[in-house]
């Protein structure tokens, strides 16, 4: 008898801006882990103030990026409705009780793997929520991750924009997400 609950794989991050590793992360875990669809979750604030394009114009760069990906995969815009720092558990209980049928688990890089202790509720996140790790280039891998992703991080994209080097910038985001960019200027110093 097959599972009635959808189970749906948040892939959380800063997305300033999103690039060609979290498509491939993105594309791994839908095609790969037993879920049905993978919610890309953006967040609002982030919770260590660094610096973000505004909320609007991430939105706008994801919506590029997923056109044409099919309908497992979407943008989840919780974080913004909630309006406060974003924090994974607060963010989870909200999507629970929202989604009652559904089961979520998070996609992380393993750059972010050694800092997950240090979330809060930790121990209860990691109780309560699979959490897979996908590589990235540079970072340690021992046993964290099945696959290492591309090199690429959204702040050499970001020094590439400011630097006007379209060659390097152009091909490591989707084509969409780029004539957003360079049309409004984003990210040019």
């Amino acid at each position: 008898m097959a599972d009635p609950r959808r189970h749906v794989c948040l892939f959380g991050g800063s997305f300033n801006p999103p690039h060609i590793g979290h498509v491939f992360a993105a594309t791994w875990a839908l095609q790969t882990l037993p879920v049905d669809e993978v919610w890309w979750m953006p967040v609002y604030e982030h919770a260590f103030g660094k610096y973000l394009l505004p909320w609007q114009n991430r939105l706008a760069l994801l919506d590029a990026t997923l056109q044409g990906m099919g309908d497992h995969m979407k943008v989840c815009t919780i974080e913004a409705e909630l309006n406060q720092e974003s924090r994974t558990i607060d963010t989870l209980r909200a999507l629970r009780q929202r989604h009652p049928d559904v089961d979520f688990s998070l996609l992380v890089g393993t750059d972010i793997v050694h800092e997950i202790p240090r979330w809060k509720e930790a121990a209860h996140l990691q109780r309560t929520t699979t959490i897979y790790a996908i590589g990235r280039g540079g970072y340690a891998q021992e046993d964290q991750a099945e696959l290492v992703l591309p090199d690429v991080s959204s702040t050499a994209l970001r020094e590439a924009i400011a630097e006007g080097n379209h060659g390097f910038y152009a091909t490591r985001m989707s084509r969409k997400a780029k004539e957003l960019i360079d049309k409004h200027h984003w990210y040019k110093v």
